[in-house]
């Protein structure tokens, strides 16, 4: 992006705006995302508060749809000589980012448009949208730019006549451009942004509902903090039975949070028992509560499958693409927002699926190499790094690392490891000290070596105190075990 001084069109007054002109998904998943959005190169006026549009001429590239697109706003009244000297450089510097064996026809060829909403619906043809929904979101543009624009009690009166517009797309919408907007440092457009969602909030039948769930996930985990260390099926029923928020959204949220480690058949069947033999009052709580979570888990069960099969059909293909950088990214940002939903599930289900491939394969080798750009994205080199340290006790190996990744070897990655030291068995405390010591040298010659002041090195605690100083979390009793006797990792685990 490059700073550009326009004039506000309303007051005049002259006005710094970042603006972007370049969005190339090969090199920028997220660019897409960004145009699509309609909320880029936004210029906001320091004097009259006006929020708008730079119209500069921007270029789309995303070599996997082979498309490269063009739109130059009309109000520049640009004549097409004076187009094309504006936009060739733009496409130029699209071109030398790309090898040379990737360079094919459609760059010899770009798609001008003469309106932006034609340049959207191009870029969402490639992706089989719908002419119906490209309107719709349209709309929903053009009421956060009203809403922008507006006071707030022009943006009530808006709000009460939109609001059918108002659904979970538009508030999508609406995060989006606030996340935007903070990443560039705007804050005037942000705290304008958050006024809107805050008027959605109060005065939206949609932003009514997101109070109500809201509050209901407030009250789902203000009751399961109420449950005990050690818990029972019987006393768990008992403790759902006498819940008077159990009804079918918090239910819903108790089972999604636990899912599916709380609601298992012990449970039910301390259910099926209330309903037999307690009185008429609690049978009934316990037949409406008793169906309402099979109906749930039903859904919820229906859900994964979907989610599984998903995040396999995306990865088998992310595998088919391994060998072009550019589409492995793009495959790869996709299997993140999988990661984004459910990290710890979706981090298993990744070593399932990568178990169905044959070791020693072309296919496999290719497997690896998603997986490995998936942790390049989730996991940071000091833990990458310190997972393949603690994954052999050879000091041979450990030098050779600590050489190999030496820009990792900071205070960081000597935390990290002092951290993970005071978890360990005192036997494994006795295996990797030489490592903590060899990383704690190799770490204070560095900062020697580039001159920076050293950092003391970090003490670790005996593994007794630091075990001594964690908190078991609820769970559920077997049929006749001791809640006093150590057990292994518990099956109810309380959310962060």
């Amino acid at each position: 992006m490059a700073l550009q001084r326009v004039v506000c069109p309303k007051c005049k007054t002259p006005v710094a705006v970042e603006v972007e002109q370049i969005f190339d998904v090969d090199r920028d998943p997220e660019a897409k995302g960004r145009i699509l959005s309609g909320m880029f190169n936004i210029m906001q006026c320091p004097v009259c508060g006006f929020v708008g549009q730079v119209p500069v001429p921007v270029v789309y590239h995303d070599s996997s749809k082979e498309l490269l697109l063009v739109y130059v706003p009309q109000e520049l009244g640009l004549s097409q000589e004076e187009q094309e000297k504006a936009v060739g450089p733009l496409v130029q510097q699209v071109m030398r980012g790309l090898p040379a064996e990737r360079r094919k026809a459609y760059l010899l060829r770009p798609q001008y448009f003469l309106s932006f909403r034609s340049l959207v619906e191009r870029i969402l043809e490639a992706d089989g949208i719908t002419k119906e929904m490209i309107e719709a979101q349209e709309k929903r543009l053009s009421l956060l730019q009203r809403l922008l624009d507006a006071d707030d009690e022009a943006r009530k009166q808006i709000l009460e006549n939109e609001k059918d517009l108002v659904d979970e797309a538009f508030w999508d919408l609406l995060a989006y451009t606030m996340e935007a907007a903070e990443a560039r440092g705007d804050k005037v457009l942000l705290k304008r942004l958050e006024r809107i969602q805050d008027l959605v909030m109060e005065h939206t039948p949609f932003g009514q509902q997101i109070k109500e769930h809201r509050k209901a996930v407030e009250e789902t985990y203000a009751f399961i903090k109420t449950l005990p260390q050690n818990i029972t099926p019987e006393q768990l029923v008992d403790r759902l039975l006498a819940w008077p928020q159990a009804d079918e959204i918090h239910l819903r949220y108790l089972a999604q949070l636990f899912f599916p480690d709380l609601l298992t058949y012990p449970v039910f069947q301390a259910l099926r028992e209330r309903e037999e033999h307690g009185s008429v009052e609690v049978r009934e709580k316990a037949r409406q509560v008793r169906e309402t979570l099979v109906r749930i888990l039903d859904k919820l069960e229906e859900g994964r499958k979907r989610f599984e099969k998903g995040f396999q059909e995306v990865f088998e293909k992310a595998v088919e693409v391994a060998d072009n950088d550019a589409e492995l990214a793009q495959a790869v940002q996709a299997l993140l927002t999988f990661f984004a939903v459910d990290p710890a599930y979706t981090t298993n289900l990744l070593g399932k699926v990568l178990q169905k491939y044959k070791p020693k394969t072309p296919q496999y080798e290719r497997a690896v190499k998603v997986v490995d750009a998936i942790e390049a994205q989730l996991i940071p080199p000091e833990v990458r790094l310190l997972q393949r340290l603690l994954s052999t006790d050879d000091p041979a190996i450990w030098k050779a690392l600590l050489r190999k990744h030496a820009e990792v070897v900071t205070p960081v990655l000597l935390n990290r490891l002092a951290e993970e030291f005071t978890h360990m068995s005192e036997a494994d405390q006795k295996r990797f000290q030489p490592l903590l010591d060899l990383v704690a040298r190799e770490v204070m010659a560095k900062q020697i070596a580039e001159g920076k002041k050293v950092e003391p090195m970090p003490q670790a605690p005996a593994v007794e105190a630091a075990q001594a100083g964690s908190q078991q979390a609820p769970r559920i009793l077997k049929p006749g075990e001791d809640p006093d006797k150590p057990q292994g990792p518990s099956q109810l685990i309380l959310p962060e």
